[in-house]
């Protein structure tokens, strides 16, 4: 197996997304005009009802796949005819696993970031991260950007506005189209209000998903700018503490 390192820049700091595969990068480099994506927290792979048939299913019927809490012994998927990139981006490790976001991708990113939260959980000492990629998209001029993020959770406000606003500023810097999804941790009030501001500012619209689980706190979250949302669904699987939420993305 070749593992392939990918350089991805960290504000100040050298960082890296990782990805393995076993025969070369697809063909394709580009996204179709019309792609569906999902997004979904993992919750560390704990659940083993993600190897089951319907949840490779819902990955590989996917062209781009958002998780968090992935773990980087994240299985690989293979396509009948290309091959799924499996980008990793560490948030915590230990001498047993690393654990972090995940892009799987049916092409290649341009570029990517791995942003970290300027501060970290308050009984573990963690930091939680965010990805941010451009991908091309045939028939754009402008690129695509889709940040993942899993915010801030065990902490007061401050902490989680400060890693909103810091990856908005990245954000601000992007004049095309964008995807800004994952978990939120929005399970107050307050911490919704901020990140709804913060989204009105930046020009976003939260893509609102048909059959919403009453069980579940709506943490996950996903917003769109510059694109039309035809599509969107949560679906109920039961293979995590999350569901995933399902939309396609029309340009």
């Amino acid at each position: 197996m070749i593992k392939a390192l990918l350089m991805v820049t960290m504000w100040s700091t050298l960082a890296f997304a990782q990805t393995s595969f076993e025969s070369p990068l697809p063909e394709v480099k580009q996204f179709n005009q019309a792609i569906l994506v999902t997004v979904l927290n993992i919750q560390k792979s704990e659940n083993n009802g993600w190897r089951d048939d319907f949840f490779k299913a819902l990955v590989e019927g996917s062209d781009l796949a958002l998780i968090q809490e992935s773990v980087d012994k994240f299985p690989e998927y293979k396509f009948e005819d290309s091959l799924y990139i499996n980008y990793f981006y560490k948030s915590w490790g230990s001498t047993d696993y690393n654990t972090g976001l995940s892009s799987l991708s049916k092409v290649p990113f341009d570029e990517a970031k791995r942003l970290v939260s300027p501060d970290t959980e308050p009984v573990s000492a963690t930091p939680k991260v965010t990805s941010i990629e451009t991908y091309s998209v045939k028939g754009l001029d402008k690129k695509l950007l889709v940040a993942n993020i899993h915010a801030i959770n065990f902490t007061g406000l401050s902490a989680f506005k400060r890693q909103i606003s810091a990856v908005a500023k990245e954000l601000k810097k992007h004049d095309g189209p964008m995807v800004w999804a994952g978990d939120f941790n929005t399970w107050s009030g307050r911490r919704k209000q901020y990140l709804d501001s913060i989204m009105k500012e930046l020009g976003f619209k939260e893509v609102l998903f048909d059959k919403r689980s009453e069980f579940f706190l709506e943490l996950d979250h996903v917003y769109v700018r510059g694109a039309k949302v035809r599509y969107a669904e949560q679906l109920q699987v039961g293979i995590s503490d999350h569901e995933p939420l399902q939309f396609t993305l029309e340009f």
